[in-house]
């Protein structure tokens, strides 16, 4: 009878870092100084057009590494693609090149760190990417977008802080902005909160000044709800679709009628079977809904996602659908290429 044969020795993944190498346990604090390095470089003036272009790439690269440094503190393999090498290489196991280790987008870290109390809204958000992208790929910065992403860029990193800390309470805002930035952060973290205040005031005083008009035209309560249930059809086609989604109607802060949010897809992650007892098998896949907008048919108000919250509208929801034919052949490739990887 044959000896059962040793495994082979792994070798542990040695990152070359950004001028010198670090060990693997060292990356999530490793992301977290660079990503500090280019937050406060964003926050420097400076009006060179190469310093400009550099301060735009820093907006969304702080915010990126520091998303990565937040999931990689509790495992590095939450920022792995969908790639076996990739995850091994981020679970420590030099099975390639360390540069062939493929990550996650940023958005995609940002939507797992919004499972854990992150603020993070996708669709006014994204502007941090909007700006770098348009540095990196047209040499050019919209100085309106540049001020309104430093904004973002803060109050983003902030939050993603408060995550780090968790796991590691030497790497706190201080550590990260810097004793002589801190100031400069909270003034913009407080300009950002009192524009998003004063312009859901403007919108809120101009819908209740519609609605005053209607009922100085003798509208009576019965048509002022005929008119609440005309439907604005603000969802997303790919939300319409969605099996398990359930819709919410919420009261108007104008006017106090019933208003109507507008939904759409996060995110379609997880394919997985189930069967019925009958031997038939279903492809599913979790799913991701959230409210981006809620319009009232009467006053007119009409709220984007970023001021949803400042009135406690904001809803999201888990749900489940039936898997599309391009989820189900993704899924069955990756289990093809991770059983090719192990055999």
């Amino acid at each position: 009878m044959s000896e059962p044969q040793a495994s082979p020795p792994t070798t542990p993944t040695i990152w070359p870092g950004a001028g010198r190498g670090i060990k693997h346990g060292d990356l999530p604090k490793h992301l977290f100084t660079v990503a500090a390095k280019h937050a406060r470089r964003a926050l420097a003036a400076a009006e060179d057009p190469l310093d400009l272009l550099d301060r735009a790439n820093s907006i969304g690269t702080s915010v990126e590494l520091l998303a990565k440094s937040a999931l990689a503190h509790i495992s590095p393999t939450l920022i792995a693609e969908k790639d076996p090498k990739s995850a091994l290489l981020l679970s420590g196991v030099a099975v390639a090149a360390a540069y062939e280790a493929k990550t996650k987008s940023v958005t995609d870290c940002l939507l797992v760190l919004k499972n854990m109390g992150v603020d993070f809204n996708q669709q006014m958000d994204v502007k941090v990417l909007s700006v770098r992208n348009f540095a990196l790929h047209l040499g050019q910065v919209d100085r309106t977008l540049f001020d309104e992403a430093l904004g973002t860029m803060a109050r983003l990193c902030e939050e993603i802080l408060t995550v780090i800390t968790q796991h590691d309470s030497t790497l706190d805002r201080s550590a990260f902005w810097g004793s002589d930035l801190l100031t400069h952060v909270d003034e913009r973290l407080k300009e950002e909160q009192e524009a998003k205040t004063l312009r859901l005031q403007e919108l809120l005083a101009a819908a209740r000044r519609a609605f005053e008009r209607l009922e100085q035209l003798g509208l009576d309560e019965r048509a002022l709800e005929q008119l609440a249930e005309r439907d604005p059809q603000i969802d997303d086609e790919n939300v319409i679709s969605v099996l398990d989604w359930s819709p919410e109607r919420r009261e108007c802060p104008a006017c106090e009628h019933s208003g109507w949010l507008g939904y759409q897809v996060i995110d379609r992650s997880g394919v997985y079977v189930e069967t019925d007892g009958m031997c038939d098998a279903y492809h599913l896949v979790e799913v991701s809904v959230e409210a981006r907008q809620f319009v009232c048919a009467v006053c007119g108000l009409d709220l984007d996602s970023e001021l949803l919250s400042l009135v406690g509208l904001g809803d999201a929801q888990q749900v489940t659908d039936q898997a599309s034919d391009e989820e189900i052949e993704a899924r069955e490739q990756y289990d093809v290429e991770r059983y090719l990887d192990e055999y």
